[in-house]
């Protein structure tokens, strides 16, 4: 076997630092990378770049807008419940008998009309659930339904 330089068995790369591995029977010269460049090498750091694309950006636009009309309508609904008191209904207070039902202190209200629909407005007025009333309870009726 003869021997060569190994500039005659690299690449022409004009590279000298690569790998020559004899083995019986000839050599395998493995090159060390692709030639360097005079540039310097752009390190990458930990930082992660943030980059939203166009449709991010229309769904995080879409996203902000509901967000403040949800928060707009809710204002405006509190602030609407708030002033569209006019002036309270007047009532009376009624203290509930043994035994009594909704529909029968209904009933004494004048003019009231249909029992029911008194039956409703005194539901509303006093926040009751349900029609069943307990013996001692102080219900306000209003005076007159019109």
């Amino acid at each position: 076997m003869s021997a060569l330089p190994i500039e005659d068995l690299l690449p022409h790369t004009g590279r000298r630092d690569a790998t020559v591995i004899p083995f019986p029977g000839g050599v395998v010269v493995v090159p060390a990378g692709p030639a360097r460049s005079g540039k310097p090498s752009r390190v990458r750091s930990h930082r992660m770049d943030l980059r939203i694309t166009r449709r991010g950006r229309l769904l995080l636009t879409s996203l902000v807008l509901a967000a403040v009309l949800g928060l707009a309508t809710t204002l405006a609904a509190g602030s609407a419940l708030a002033g569209s008191g006019s002036a309270p209904e007047p009532t009376r207070t009624v203290v509930v008998l043994p035994g009594q039902t909704l529909h029968e202190v209904a009933a004494t209200v004048p003019g009231g009309g249909d029992v029911r629909d008194v039956a409703a407005v005194i539901r509303d007025v006093n926040g009751l659930e349900f029609s069943a009333l307990v013996a001692g309870q102080q219900l306000r009726v209003p005076l007159t339904t019109d």
